[in-house]
């Protein structure tokens, strides 16, 4: 049961929530109090015993390597806290003030033209910053796009197949690593509650698994296991797999990182460019 207190607590919900939580999908019945001695043993506090700076600063720095550096204070504290460090949003502002003040001025330019854009009602009218299609204007494809843009146009990326496979070995799962902390970052946003909108507000994780909380139910319909086996059996599907490209070329790929004594690097954006970068010019 500690481990799915401190998994809750981790997600930014109350105790109230906690509790809830843990009776309704983890049948583990025990009161606000009962849950707030507990987290007191486990030393998990909201507003004391903060991460260690250092730690924070050198998880940010990280962050602000890749695409988290397009995202403001509020969802850099949420990836601070989703990867288990305790702090304020505050400290997060300052922290990342101070270490890309020119992004910051960047976003504060375009939250500015957002609020001049926006009626009483918190609506907005006419575009802000980007303009284009719905896949030309997502924050973590353009991060990802202009990437790609920038080694086309140093002559590192030509568009063959050995350079295709290259970006799929490089940056794939890298790609669906932040994809993955983007999805679980929004599933644990807190939506504020709109004026003059009749919209539900709270954590859409909330929302997702306790939906009785919101006048609503549960609509997922169980698959029989053993229509699951059928499909398994006769190969229907594409099943995911862990090799992000052609498995001959993934082999060798393997193969030229032990000869050269490459490992996969933590900070994977910088890894991956140079990774291509190398073999782009010596293969």
């Amino acid at each position: 049961m500690d481990d799915r207190i401190r998994f809750y607590f981790d997600q930014g919900l109350t105790q109230t929530e906690i509790a809830l939580c843990l009776s309704v999908i983890d049948n583990f019945h025990i009161s606000v109090r009962h849950l707030r001695r507990r987290l007191s043993d486990l030393q998990l506090y909201r507003r004391r015993q903060y991460s260690d700076p250092e730690r924070v600063v050198s998880f940010i720095a990280s962050q602000l390597e890749g695409p988290g550096r397009l995202h403001g204070y509020r969802m850099m504290f949420e990836r601070c806290r989703l990867n288990g460090l305790r702090l304020t949003r505050e400290m997060v502002r300052e922290v990342q003030l101070s270490l890309d003040p020119l992004g910051v001025e960047e976003r504060r330019g375009r939250r500015l033209q957002e609020f001049l854009r926006e009626d009483s009602t918190g609506t907005l009218h006419g575009p802000c910053v980007f303009q284009g299609t719905s896949p030309a204007n997502q924050r973590i494809e353009n991060y990802w796009m202009d990437m790609f843009k920038e080694l086309q146009s140093t002559g590192d990326f030509t568009g063959d197949a050995t350079d295709k496979c290259l970006i799929r070995f490089c940056f794939l799962s890298l790609i669906q690593d932040e994809l993955d902390t983007v999805v679980n970052m929004w599933n644990n946003h807190r939506i504020r509650r709109s004026n003059g909108c009749d919209l539900q507000h709270g954590k859409p994780f909330l929302m997702y698994n306790l939906p009785e909380l919101y006048q609503s139910k549960d609509y997922l319909n169980p698959v029989d296991a053993e229509r699951l086996d059928v499909i398994n059996h006769e190969n229907v599907c594409l099943w995911k797999s862990d090799i992000p490209c052609d498995r001959d070329f993934y082999d060798l790929c393997i193969l030229v990182m032990e000869e050269n004594n490459l490992q996969p690097s933590a900070a994977a954006t910088l890894s991956g460019t140079e990774t291509l970068q190398k073999h782009s010019t010596t293969g």
